[in-house]
């Protein structure tokens, strides 16, 4: 993928955002039940979340552990999308703008995650790049969490993706790669994100992209109507 194809993703999904944050954050409250399972591998202490949002995976947190049991710190590029939650150090940041200058997250996490981000970012090179800094993130033993988004498995997303990427793909102009879509949001026109599918095997590529670093300890389905619309991978740094 080039980088203006990249660069006007990027500025679409920001601009969605910016539009929507109130509604999304609305239609995002309740915890994922894929985290029940990812929980059981964190290790209590300084966590790190690349793309935030609205907060709910610490509240989660919070809620299950207590305030104290970990110490946050939160990327995103949406301020307004961000709520108040005990422990938290926001730092206001375009994930996907540092990757494409190859600026290095903070390091020395002892647990790093990143849930319904991935798919947003554009071209396998940054995907790659992206799980990569995650895995730096963290110190030896730490431990990273990352989900996949699955939609194309559920039948109604797959077809509204079709035809809300054709559409969108012809008004934008815009020529994506296998596995990209631009899907809506609640009927609004001109309401357009960038999301990427991903495919079993391409979630094992990418974890085998940092296996000189780290090691998968679980890797499973979980979350939506068919119990499997996101991939889970959870890796341990050497």
């Amino acid at each position: 993928m080039d980088n203006g194809t990249i660069e006007a993703l990027r500025e679409l999904n920001n601009a969605f955002y910016r539009a929507h944050h109130e509604s999304f954050s609305a239609s995002r409250g309740g915890a994922w039940p894929g985290w029940e399972r990812v929980v059981g591998h964190l290790e209590r202490g300084r966590l790190l979340d690349v793309a935030c949002g609205n907060l709910r995976f610490e509240r989660f947190l919070v809620e299950r552990f207590g305030a104290g049991a970990f110490s946050f710190t939160c990327l995103d590029s949406c301020v307004e999308l961000v709520s108040d939650c005990a422990g938290v150090e926001f730092v206001e940041c375009d994930v996907l703008k540092t990757l494409q200058t190859a600026e290095a997250m903070p390091a020395g996490f002892d647990a790093a995650v990143s849930f319904g981000f991935m798919h947003h970012v554009p071209s396998r090179e940054l995907r790659a790049m992206l799980l990569r800094q995650l895995v730096e993130s963290v110190r030896p033993g730490g431990v990273v969490a990352v989900s996949f988004w699955q939609f194309m498995q559920d039948a109604k997303l797959a077809e509204k993706a079709r035809a809300t990427t054709e559409r969108g793909c012809a008004e934008l102009d815009l020529a994506l790669e296998d596995g990209d879509y631009l899907l809506g949001w609640n009927e609004a026109a001109g309401a357009y994100r960038y999301c990427h599918d991903f495919s079993d095997s391409e979630i094992d590529g990418l974890a085998a992209g940092v296996s000189d670093a780290a090691d998968v300890i679980d890797r499973f389905s979980a979350d939506g109507r068919n119990g499997a619309l996101n991939g889970y991978v959870v890796l341990r740094r050497r």
